[in-house]
């Protein structure tokens, strides 16, 4: 299996079957948008709600040895104010907002 370019959309998609259970009935799609993060995307027709989640394939291991505690320095970051949501807990409030 590979991905494939869809020549209308700005991703790569995986075109190779996604192993699962036999009894999950979720549709699955894989693809590579072109910032090169990998996105699984999940269909379930049954759901009530939309969710979102983030996996930073990163760790500790990968720490240079020099700046040991990086990784879980970056990972608290993650949680902080950016230029759209300065504050610490706005974007959490607009999630809350807008659920």
């Amino acid at each position: 299996a590979k991905l494939s370019i869809e020549s209308s959309m700005p991703y790569e998609e995986y075109t190779g079957q996604i192993e699962k259970s036999g009894n999950d009935k979720r549709q699955y799609r894989l693809v590579r948008l072109p910032n090169n993060l990998v996105a699984l995307c999940i269909q379930d027709d049954d759901a009530k709600e939309a969710a979102v989640s983030l996996n930073v394939n990163i760790g500790s291991s990968a720490n240079p040895v020099e700046l040991q505690g990086l990784a879980h320095f970056l990972e608290h970051m993650l949680h902080l104010g950016t230029s759209k949501y300065p504050n610490v807990s706005e974007y959490k409030a607009f999630l809350a907002k807008n659920s």
